[in-house]
C-alpha cells in the first residue's frame, strides 16, 4: 500500500514525546478531559477533494459529511482547518480534538496508542504525470501526507523510479510544480488528483495502484460512548442513498459540481472581484480575504441585491453610509468595492485601540451593527466590570440589548437592538475569513 504511518510512525510520534514536542504523557483517560456532550472539535486536513472554495463558500466531501452528522446526531461540530500534516500528526497525540481527519492506514500504527473510526471513504493512490509525456524512468515526487515509504513494487512501470518524499508539500503544491514541468511525476491519492485535474487538463493519471486505503478519522480514546456513537453512525450512514449522492458529488470523475469549479476557479481565487477588492484593500492596509469575507457575507458576490432598510450593492451599504462614500444602487461593482473597503478601513482606524486579535471581530460587528450599538455593548461592559476591548464581553452585551433591562439603561444611546444577529454575523466573517487565509489564497 502507498504509505502510511506504519511503525515507524508510531517510533516517530514517541521520539517526539521524548524530545518534548508533544506532552508530556500521551493522551488517555487520566490526562485528557472527555469532550463536551453537544460540541464535537473536528481537525480537518485540507484535502482539495474534502475541503475547498467553491463560488465563496466552503464545500468539500468531508466538509459536507460533518454537517450532516452534526444534524443527524443533534451535536454542534467545531471544525479546524489545517493545511499543515505535521501539524495534524502532532494532535493524533494531543488529545485537543475528538476526531482528527487526516488518513493514515490504522493497521500500521499500535492500535493502543491510536484509535479509529469506521470507515467514511476509500481511496488509492496513483501516479500522476504530464498528458503528453511517455511512461520512463523518472523521479517521482510523494505528495504529503505520505510520511512513510511507499510500495515500490506497486508500480508495474517503474522499476528504476527515484522516489522523493515531500512530506512538506502537499497535493496542490506538487501539482502546480508538475504543471510548470519544474518535476516529472508525482504519487497523490486519487480522491485529491481527481479534484485538482478538474483544474490542471494537462495533467492526467498514468496509473493507479491497486492498493486500496480504508479512510478513518482518528478518534480522542477518552470518549469512548461518543466514539460507538460516531461509528454507528458512520456503519449506517454509508449505506443510505444520501451518502451515495455525496460520493457521486466529491469523489466521481463525473462530478459536475468539480467541473462547475474548474470552470469558475479558474478565473479568480474566491471571487470574480478579487483583483479590485485586492487592489482597494491594500491602498488602505486591509487584509483582502477579510473583505473577501464580508461581502460574501453580504452579498455572496451578487450584484443588484437590495436588502432591509435600503441596503445595495456588493457590500450592502445603507443609504446615508452610502452617500458619505459617494456610492448608490447604481454604481458599478468597483465604486461599491472602493466605497466598502474605505468603510471598513475608517472603522478599523476607529477601533485602532483593539489588539490585532480583537479588532476585526469590533470591525465586523460595527460593519454590521453599527457603531452606536456597539458603543452602547461598550458601556455596558465597563458599567458591569467587564473588558470592552474583549469581543466576547461586548458580545454579550450585544445580545443582552434585546432585553429591556439592557436596552432601557441610561447609559444606552441606541435602545433595543437585536444583537444575536450581528453576533453570528460576526462569528461567520471571522470563520470564513480563517478558513481563506488556510487556503494560502494570497
Amino acid at each position: 500500500m502507498l504509505i502510511f504511518l506504519s511503525s515507524a510512525a508510531l517510533l516517530l510520534g514517541m521520539l517526539f514525546l521524548l524530545l518534548g514536542k508533544l506532552p508530556e504523557q500521551p493522551y488517555n483517560a487520566v490526562t485528557a478531559p472527555p469532550s463536551q456532550k453537544d460540541t464535537l472539535k473536528v481537525l480537518l486536513f485540507y484535502h482539495a477533494a474534502d475541503y475547498f472554495i467553491y463560488k465563496g463558500a466552503f464545500i468539500g466531501f468531508q466538509y459536507e459529511l460533518f454537517h450532516i452528522m452534526e444534524k443527524e446526531l443533534k451535536k454542534k461540530v467545531e471544525v479546524t482547518v489545517e493545511n499543515d500534516p505535521q501539524a495534524c500528526f502532532y494532535h493524533y497525540f494531543s488529545g485537543k480534538y475528538d476526531i482528527v481527519a487526516f488518513d493514515c492506514d490504522p493497521q500500521d500504527v499500535a492500535l493502543h496508542f491510536l484509535t479509529f473510526s469506521y470507515p467514511h471513504s476509500t481511496t488509492c493512490p496513483v501516479l500522476v504525470v504530464n498528458r503528453n509525456d511517455t511512461v520512463s524512468s523518472r523521479d517521482i515526487h510523494i505528495s504529503a501526507p505520505f510520511n512513510t515509504k511507499v510500495n515500490e513494487k506497486s508500480f508495474s512501470n517503474f522499476a528504476d523510479c527515484n522516489f522523493i518524499y515531500d512530506r512538506n508539500k502537499t497535493a496542490e503544491i506538487l501539482f502546480d510544480e508538475l504543471d510548470r514541468k519544474q518535476i516529472q511525476a508525482i504519487v497523490t491519492y486519487y480522491n485529491d488528483a481527481l479534484m485538482l485535474l478538474a483544474f490542471y487538463p494537462n495533467l492526467r493519471i498514468a496509473e493507479r495502484i491497486n492498493d486500496t486505503l480504508k479512510r478513518r478519522w482518528c478518534l480522542n480514546p477518552v470518549n469512548r460512548t461518543l466514539n460507538d456513537t460516531l461509528n454507528n453512525w458512520l456503519a449506517e450512514f454509508t449505506q443510505t442513498n444520501r451518502y451515495k449522492l455525496l460520493c457521486n458529488k466529491y469523489l466521481s470523475h463525473n462530478s459536475a459540481i468539480l467541473r462547475q469549479a474548474s470552470q469558475t476557479q479558474k478565473k479568480y481565487d474566491i471571487s470574480p472581484y478579487d483583483k479590485i477588492i485586492r487592489h482597494y484593500a491594500r491602498e488602505h492596509r486591509l487584509d483582502w480575504l477579510f473583505v473577501a469575507s464580508v461581502m460574501y457575507q453580504e452579498s455572496k458576490f451578487i450584484t443588484g441585491l437590495t436588502g432591509i432598510g435600503g441596503s445595495f450593492g456588493l457590500m450592502q451599504m445603507m443609504p446615508l453610509t452610502g452617500q458619505r462614500y459617494g456610492v448608490n444602487e447604481y454604481s458599478s461593482p468597483e465604486a461599491q468595492i472602493r466605497a466598502g473597503v474605505r468603510h471598513l478601513a475608517e472603522l478599523r482606524r476607529k477601533y485602532s485601540d483593539f489588539t490585532e486579535k480583537e479588532l476585526l471581530h469590533v470591525v465586523a460587528g460595527a460593519y454590521n451593527a453599527g457603531s452606536g450599538h456597539i458603543q452602547d455593548a461598550f458601556e455596558l461592559c465597563r458599567k458591569y466590570g467587564e473588558d470592552y476591548t474583549c469581543w466576547n464581553n461586548v458580545a454579550k452585551y450585544l445580545i443582552s440589548l434585546s432585553q429591556s433591562k439592557y436596552a432601557n439603561d441610561s447609559i444606552v444611546r441606541c435602545g433595543y437592538y437585536p444583537g444575536v444577529h450581528t453576533v453570528r454575523y460576526v462569528r461567520d466573517i471571522m470563520a470564513r475569513y480563517e478558513g481563506y487565509k488556510k487556503m494560502n489564497r494570497r
